[in-house]
């Protein structure tokens, strides 16, 4: 089974597996005011040749943050991963 290490600028690592779920938190514009709001769930599917991360990509390209899984008590910041490996 494919698997992602996520290495954090703190140093903290978070490991994905294939049909992880990944919530981005993004930016929504509504009558002129922005909030934050969870874009839809993306499961996680193995690539032929790059293994997860494409659906890593397209789930966190365009977010500031996410959630993983359906744990809604730890929010990851997307900008803060400085390495993502295949494992």
């Amino acid at each position: 089974m494919d698997k992602l290490k996520i290495i954090f600028s703190n140093g903290e690592v978070l490991t994905l597996k294939e049909h992880d779920l990944i919530t981005p938190i993004v930016l929504h514009e509504q009558n002129g005011e922005q909030f934050p709001t969870m874009s839809k769930l993306n499961e996680l599917w193995v690539h032929t040749h790059d293994g997860l991360i494409p659906s890593l990509m397209e789930s966190l390209y365009l977010c500031r943050f996410f959630y993983v899984n359906e744990n809604h008590n730890i929010v990851y910041g997307a900008h803060s991963i400085v390495k993502i490996e295949v494992c």
